[in-house]
């Protein structure tokens, strides 16, 4: 980690409990959060992992958020896949996002040869998730990326 201070709490969603448990993400050196739907939780008790079931038959989402109000954890960082991404987005629960786009990819084992027309078209097909009432606050580069700042119009 290139920054100082206190190290966010990991939050995880593994619904089945397929994660692992040798993963650094539940290595204990942080606290980790892990919501699951289904499985047995199997934890070394030395390594402090929060382990919170959600009901499967329910939208995930609002589990999570109102179980981390809970925790008084009222800010949240999202990285994850375009499918969790857009659900925040659908539930308006989202205050500032930045999207970062390379402007010059680079492909190959070496990562020295630019990217030919038709791997530029496969990368174009994978659409990123769209936000919905949404301002652009500001567009910065850093070097090869484009990063946009965007502030949610009318958060939930």
């Amino acid at each position: 980690r290139w920054w100082t201070g206190k190290n966010p709490v990991r939050i995880v969603i593994d619904r089945n409990l397929k994660l692992s448990p040798s993963l650094k993400l539940l290595d204990g050196s942080t606290r980790t959060i892990v919501f699951y739907c289904s499985g047995e939780v199997k934890t070394d008790q030395r390594i402090p992992v929060e382990f919170i079931q959600l009901r499967n038959e329910q939208d995930l989402i609002p589990q999570i958020l109102k179980s981390l109000y809970e925790l008084k954890i009222l800010s949240v960082i999202i990285e994850g896949g375009a499918s969790l991404i857009r659900s925040f987005i659908r539930y308006g629960t989202w205050g500032e996002a930045r999207v970062i786009t390379n402007t010059n990819l680079w492909v190959g084992k070496d990562g020295m040869q630019q990217a030919t027309a038709a791997e530029s078209k496969f990368h174009e097909a994978l659409p990123a998730p769209q936000l919905i009432d949404a301002h652009l606050q500001d567009t910065i580069k850093i070097g090869h990326d484009q990063v946009q700042t965007f502030i949610h119009i009318n958060p939930r």
